[in-house]
């Protein structure tokens, strides 16, 4: 009975995160561009906290395509690896973050 109880609670904050998710994407949709434009000024800084929430703005961006079916992310992001090629602790984030 115990098990069930912490397996409905797992399922309960997973649907929970979903709607927050869900909820995001729809705050952001609409500003793609400016939100590649952030992700450069905060890469340009170079600093490892930066790096973080550029990959997570990347990972946003990442969600809406798909949920848009636009796949234009695809091409940008590979345009942005080339482009950034050359800062490894970056490029290890975007791996580690599937992108």
């Amino acid at each position: 009975m115990e098990a069930e109880k912490r397996s409905q609670e797992a399922e309960r904050r997973k649907h929970e995160a979903a709607i927050a998710r869900e909820k995001r994407l729809d705050a952001i949709a609409g500003r793609e561009p400016h939100l590649w434009t952030k992700v450069e000024t905060l890469i340009a800084t170079k600093q490892p906290k930066s790096y973080d929430l550029a990959i997570k703005i990347l990972g946003d961006l990442r969600d809406l395509d798909a949920r848009n079916k636009d796949n234009s992310f695809r091409v940008r992001i590979g345009e942005f690896r080339q482009t950034h090629s050359r800062k490894p602790s970056l490029i290890e984030r975007l791996k580690k973050a599937g992108l």
